[in-house]
């Protein structure tokens, strides 16, 4: 597996992870990478949504035991939404984003680590 040093500077990495693929597919056809940072500064989410979202759009971050996250959303939309939160103390692992709009409920699986 390859890895890269990231700084501040806005570029996009390219990391071969050919055989990790092949390996994790082969076994049970499920493949998992994690990218981490190791500084745990500057916590941040970004995703995609493949909906379309229209009007009032809210996020809600729920727990594997039920708790509920209420995130605010950034004032400027864009077609990448990105949420901080730095603010929050969670602990690690799955949790579901929920985003609802008056068009559409859509719930995605994160992953937080470190």
């Amino acid at each position: 597996m390859s890895y890269a040093d990231v700084n501040d500077e806005a570029k996009y990495y390219e990391l071969d992870v050919t055989e990790h693929v092949r390996a994790q597919f082969g076994s049970d056809r499920i493949v998992s990478i994690i990218l981490k940072n190791p500084t745990a500064r500057n916590r941040k989410m970004y995703f995609h949504s493949k909906e379309k979202h229209e009007g009032a759009v809210s996020l809600q971050l729920i727990s594997k035991p039920g708790r509920t996250y209420d995130l605010a959303l950034p004032e400027q939309k864009s077609a990448k939404t990105e949420v901080d939160i730095s603010g929050l103390s969670l602990s690690k692992g799955l949790y579901l984003l929920k985003v609802r709009s008056a068009a559409t409920i859509e719930v995605l699986k994160v992953l937080v680590t470190e």
